[in-house]
């Protein structure tokens, strides 16, 4: 297995279909809750890696990251939505088809499922500190997606600081990589037809 693999286990979120994936619901302004989302795209840094572009509208932030050639990008989106004194942040995710080789395809599960922990995580942080909430592991997320549909080699990859300590950072990747449609991996075979990173 190329070692490329490996990077991109942790990622998941379940396949797109009408909606969003998953939901999360802070105290506070939409608009804040925006605004503080927003650093996410200006916070992950991995040398060798094309990063992600935003783009916001009134309700919304979209976040596209580049995949290898002949596949779409992949796309994270965003919808805040004011409720009483709550936002509610729905999260859709999309990410291509990347062929990983082995008859192993990127997985979308997986990319939903590390997302919904950093989100859960932010929405606990931004609940206690408002503004102060730390996006960094959603940008880390966001950048090992990029590393798996760009199909970059592990060994061009580097850490060019840490966006929450200003300093390298070591990332264990030992339990990314795997096959099959278990939870023990990040990727399935031919078969599945959800158009993401596999189940």
């Amino acid at each position: 297995m190329r070692q490329w693999v490996a990077l991109a286990a942790a990622l998941g979120l379940a396949a797109c279909g009408g909606g969003s994936d998953f939901s999360v619901k802070v105290k506070g302004d939409a608009s804040a809750v925006k605004q503080n989302l927003a650093k996410a795209g200006g916070g992950s840094s991995l040398t060798g890696v094309a990063p992600a572009t935003m783009t916001s509208d009134a309700n919304s932030l979209v976040f596209k990251i580049a995949a290898a050639q002949g596949y779409d990008p992949a796309e994270i989106k965003f919808e805040f939505l004011q409720e009483g004194e709550q936002t509610k942040v729905d999260v859709t995710v999309d990410v291509p088809e990347v062929s990983m080789g082995a008859n192993e395809y990127l997985s979308e599960s997986k990319v939903e499922g590390e997302l919904r922990k950093n989100l859960n995580s932010w929405a606990r942080d931004y609940n206690k500190s408002g503004s102060m909430a730390s996006t960094g592991e959603i940008a880390l997320t966001m950048s090992l997606v990029g590393v798996a549909a760009q199909q970059v080699n592990i060994d061009n990859v580097h850490f060019a600081s840490d966006w929450s300590a200003g300093e390298a950072r070591e990332v264990d990747y030992d339990n990314w990589a795997g096959a099959g449609e278990d939870d023990s991996g990040w990727a399935s075979d031919a078969s599945y037809d959800d158009g993401g990173w596999g189940d």
